[in-house]
């Protein structure tokens, strides 16, 4: 049975808290990962009318000084849908091969990009991990119409992330190592 549903039909006339208690249950009696009952408490508070538009973040004169300054270390800014909206020269540089086709989303580069599995030496641990990040972020995005299209296009484009997507898996951006290209990098 499908999860929401079952949230859904326990939060009927119930306040917040008390919902927020039937879905911290829920997930429990599922033995969902912390990750997972986080993304399980931002769908319903989704459900419940909570929803967050998705519209793209500008990205502060503060912060892109700071990676500015940031020399020896590449930076990039990376939204919830996996957005590049910005990033130092040392970042952009080692982004170079998606970066220089125009493209912005590293999960649509990832998928899309012939050249992805050259840029990444282990493009499917990457696709799978950037996918669920992908869902960890955007489960408040309801009717996110950029999110949307995104998941519109790679579905009708990739039978990979269709299959993956359909997997529902849900794990935020962690600790791990990137390899790109010849060089490894450590990813937050």
């Amino acid at each position: 049975m499908d999860v929401l549903r079952i949230v859904g039909h326990a939060q009927l006339g119930w306040h917040d808290r008390q919902s927020a208690q039937v879905v911290h249950s829920l997930a429990r009696a599922l033995g969902l990962t912390p990750e997972e009952a986080a993304h399980l408490h931002r769908l319903a508070r989704t459900a419940r009318g909570s929803v967050r538009r998705g519209g793209r973040v500008p990205v502060g004169a503060r912060l892109l000084r700071l990676m500015d300054g940031r020399h020896h270390t590449p930076a990039l800014v990376v939204d919830r849908r996996l957005d590049v909206p910005a990033g130092n020269r040392l970042g952009r540089a080692l982004f170079a091969t998606m970066l220089d086709r125009d493209e912005t989303n590293l999960v649509r580069f990832t998928f899309l990009a012939p050249d992805a599995r050259d840029f990444y030496p282990d493009r499917e641990r990457v696709a799978r991990s950037g996918l669920a990040a992908l869902r960890a972020g955007s489960g408040d995005l309801e009717n996110d119409p950029r999110l949307t299209e995104l998941v519109g296009e790679l579905s009708l484009k990739s039978p990979e992330f269709r299959a993956l997507w359909a997997r529902h898996d849900v794990r935020g951006k962690g600790d791990g190592v990137l390899r790109v290209g010849p060089w490894r990098t450590r990813s937050a």
